[in-house]
């Protein structure tokens, strides 16, 4: 269905968009350090006005791993490994939406991880981990976080230098009829589906497909399927919310689409029961 409602587009994206000069910036090229300094300026303080003191912990393991965790109510750390700083699969872009996949656990807004069994950390008020799904850390940080991050980039330049499917680029047509708004969604399709590839096994998904899985409840306690995640990396880029509009750690209609208000950007059904 979602290949139908841009066939139209994906014309007109085919006759209008410029061929790539470059390859996305990956290893030696990619200012990692300043990444992560610049997501930090923009969450250790969101963090610190709900009480919570965010800690970036720098990993030397030599993999390719990032974690957001809460250790207690009112600390919560960001891990990243060092291992990706030389993973030649990772571009800067992937780089960001690693970082904000993390962040969006340590926000912690609906729907929330359920606790595993034999858990003894802390809960919130329904008994859950505070920390957002990942389902929902993928989806922040598509809907939210890379917005962010990103803000005062010149995204059109970005893509017409470094290039995006014509199908992401229709996608986006359609969501954004402005430049820069479709600019910057192709730009968060195309980290996060950088991201998803940069693992060190191969979790194969593709854009011009969708999880077929409709499960009967939230998958909120283990990863969801790599083309539900994608999917999921698809519709928070093409959701049209605010990347500034409150967010509530209970409330997963808040600041976010719904398949009442637009559907297109709602979280996918291969994981999320509304």
């Amino acid at each position: 269905m979602r290949t139908l409602m841009v066939l139209f587009a994906l014309t007109l994206a085919a006759t209008t968009r410029a061929a790539p000069v470059s390859a996305p910036p990956t290893g030696a090229q990619v200012d990692f350090q300043g990444i992560i300094a610049r997501a930090l300026s923009i969450y250790v303080p969101y963090m610190a006005a709900r009480g919570v003191t965010l800690e970036f912990v720098q990993s030397h393991q030599h993999g390719i791993t990032g974690s957001g965790n809460r250790d207690s109510e009112t600390h919560a750390t960001l891990t990243v490994d060092d291992g990706y700083y030389t993973n030649p699969k990772i571009t800067e872009d992937g780089f960001r939406f690693m970082v904000c996949h993390e962040l969006g656990h340590i926000t912690g807004s609906a729907p929330h991880m359920e606790a595993p069994a034999m858990y003894d950390g802390i809960l919130d008020d329904k008994g859950d981990v505070p920390i957002s799904a990942e389902g929902q850390a993928d989806y922040f940080a598509a809907a939210k976080c890379m917005r962010q991050v990103l803000a005062g980039q010149d995204d059109v330049a970005y893509v017409r230098a470094h290039g995006a499917p014509r199908l992401v680029a229709a996608e986006c047509s359609q969501s954004f009829p402005d430049e820069e708004g479709a600019a910057l969604c192709q730009r968060i399709m195309v980290a996060g589906k950088n991201f998803l590839d940069s693992f060190a096994r191969s979790f194969p998904s593709s854009f011009d497909a969708q999880d077929p899985a409709r499960p009967p409840y939230s998958l909120l306690g283990e990863h969801p399927p790599a083309q539900c995640r994608l999917d999921t990396v698809v519709a928070g880029a093409l959701c049209p919310v605010d990347k500034d509009a409150p967010v509530d750690p209970y409330d997963p209609a808040a600041g976010f689409c719904t398949s009442k208000n637009f559907p297109q950007g709602a979280r996918p059904a291969c994981w999320f029961k509304e």
